[in-house]
C-alpha cells in the first residue's frame, strides 16, 4: 500500500536494517577495542606469570601493533573493491 509516495511499513524495516548494522559495527568496536587494550591491563600479570622480562612483552605488543598497521592496506582495498557490508560480516570471522 502507498500513501502519498511512500510504502507502508517500509520505514520500520528500513529502521530495523539500521539498527541491526549499529549494533554490529558496535560489537566489532568493541571487540576489535578489547583486543587492543587488554594486553596493557594485564601486563604485570602477564610478566609474573610467564616469568617475562619487559622486553619480551614489549616486542610482542609491538609486533601486534605492526600487523594491524599493516592490514590497514589490504582492509581499505578489499572495502573500495567490495561491498564494505560484506568486509564486516567477514573480518569478525577471521579474528575469532
Amino acid at each position: 500500500m502507498e500513501i502519498l509516495g511512500h510504502a507502508v511499513g517500509m520505514e520500520s524495516k528500513t529502521q530495523r536494517h539500521g539498527l541491526l548494522i549499529l549494533l554490529t559495527v558496535a560489537s566489532i568496536y568493541g571487540l576489535i577495542f578489547m583486543k587492543r587494550t587488554a594486553p596493557g591491563l594485564v601486563t604485570p600479570e602477564l610478566l609474573r606469570r610467564f616469568h617475562l622480562v619487559p622486553t619480551t612483552l614489549t616486542l610482542m605488543t609491538v609486533g601486534q601493533y605492526l600487523i594491524y598497521a599493516l592490514m590497514q592496506v589490504p582492509v581499505a582495498v578489499g572495502g573500495t573493491r567490495y561491498r564494505p557490508e560484506l568486509l564486516v560480516l567477514v573480518g569478525p570471522s577471521l579474528m575469532v
